[in-house]
């Protein structure tokens, strides 16, 4: 699905620091465990094969697209199970509902995902200072001149607050998926 499994160049700008990237690369699962490494440090895995093209050709190993699977080897070391994250194609998803859409998810499972992308975006603040907070610019909006009317009660204050709180966005670092003039010569 829009190469998100596959990435087989990556383009940073120096330093660049990776945590656990001790496996090797070229293998089944070592493209999606290099992106999670790099998330994992705190970067941003951008996979953006339009702006970074790259022509790959797996001549030495006698690979085309109708052996690529007999001539893919299992990875005896399996990196994707300590951590894998899928970076999609950025201009082939344009939204979540694309997504959404295109896997299939029922009410229920796509309810789960909003609530998940909420609750990563959106902090609740419940501490005590919070609360004196809301009550003192509920105090300071609702206090009336001497000179007007008194103003009608308001509603209570929350008993939960949400701020939309978003992090500091980190560096990105691109992936670039092979684009070859000859079908049997993609890797």
């Amino acid at each position: 699905m829009a190469f998100a499994n596959c990435q087989d160049a990556w383009v940073w700008k120096s330093p660049l620091f990776v945590q656990e990237c001790d496996f090797m690369i070229g293998r089944l699962g070592c493209d999606n465990a290099i992106a999670e490494r790099i998330k994992r440090s705190g970067y941003v895995p951008v996979n953006s094969p339009n702006q970074f093209k790259i022509y790959h050709f797996d001549v030495c190993r006698g690979k085309t697209c109708e052996n690529q699977l007999e001539m893919q080897k299992p990875n005896p070391e399996r990196p994707e199970e300590k951590g894998y994250y899928l970076v999609p194609d950025v201009d082939a998803i344009r939204s979540a509902d694309q997504l959404m859409n295109a896997l299939k998810l029922g009410p229920l499972h796509r309810y789960r995902v909003l609530c998940d992308i909420m609750t990563n975006h959106i902090a609740i603040d419940n501490s005590p200072e919070k609360m004196k907070e809301i009550q003192e610019k509920i105090k300071t909006e609702t206090a009336a001149p001497t000179s007007e009317p008194t103003p009608a009660p308001t509603a209570p204050a929350p008993t939960t607050t949400a701020t939309a709180t978003l992090p500091p966005v980190p560096p990105t670092v691109s992936a670039s998926v092979p684009v070859s003039t000859d079908a049997n010569q993609v890797d």
